[in-house]
C-alpha cells in the first residue's frame, strides 16, 4: 500500500450532502488477484468487507470511500482502511470538514 490521499478540503466550502471521496492507492506487483478490505470511520460506521479485482498487468488499485456530511459545524473526520488479503495492512487518514 503506497498511500491514502485525503480530500482537498482546507478552505473548501462544499454544499451539504455532497460526498467527500477518500482514495487509497494500493501498489501491486502486476499479478492478478483480489484485494479484500474494509473502511472504518470515527463516527462508528464501517463498511462490509469489500473486494477489488486486480487484473494481470495492473500495478495500482484505487479504493474509494465516499463520505457524506449533513448539518452545520466542524467535524474532525478520520477513516481507517484495513486490507485483509493479501496480507494484513492498515492505514489511517484524517481531515476537518467545515460547513457554516
Amino acid at each position: 500500500m503506497r498511500s491514502v490521499t485525503p480530500p482537498n478540503l482546507p478552505g473548501d466550502r462544499r454544499p451539504l450532502g455532497q460526498p467527500v471521496d477518500l482514495v487509497a492507492v494500493v501498489t501491486t506487483n502486476g499479478r492478478p488477484g483480489t484485494i479484500s478490505y474494509r473502511w472504518l470511520r470515527n463516527d462508528g460506521t464501517s463498511s462490509d468487507v469489500l473486494y477489488e479485482e486486480v487484473p494481470r498487468g495492473r500495478h495500482e488499485a484505487r479504493l474509494h470511500l465516499l463520505w457524506t456530511f449533513r448539518g452545520h459545524g466542524t467535524y474532525r473526520a478520520q477513516a481507517e482502511l484495513r486490507i485483509t488479503t493479501p496480507g494484513h495492512r492498515a492505514v489511517t487518514t484524517g481531515f476537518s470538514y467545515d460547513c457554516p
